[in-house]
């Protein structure tokens, strides 16, 4: 999770003011969702966020911890969840 701060800030910006132009262009989220593909939404909402606070957890652990902390773990089933949501509505 080593990421130059500058590209991180760079990132959430871009990320901000794509959200801000569907918003304020008045753009049919049906239409985001028919280009984007119904896999992207449950994969930015449950995948990602859970994935990435995972690492997080066992990255910034004690050296004397074994396992990750429970909120690790939690990210992490939050994470299988959405991997099982995509399968399911995909077959």
């Amino acid at each position: 999770m080593d990421m130059n701060p500058f590209l991180r800030k760079l990132l959430a910006v871009t990320i901000f003011l794509a959200n801000y132009v569907i918003v304020c262009a008045n753009i049919n989220i049906s239409v985001v969702v028919n280009l984007l593909g119904a896999t992207t939404i449950p994969l930015m909402i449950n995948v990602f966020p859970g994935y990435l606070y995972y690492r997080y957890s066992r990255d910034n652990r004690n050296a004397d911890e074994k396992w990750t902390s429970k909120k690790g773990l939690s990210a992490l089933a939050f994470t299988l969840l959405g991997v099982g949501m995509i399968l399911k509505s995909n077959l």
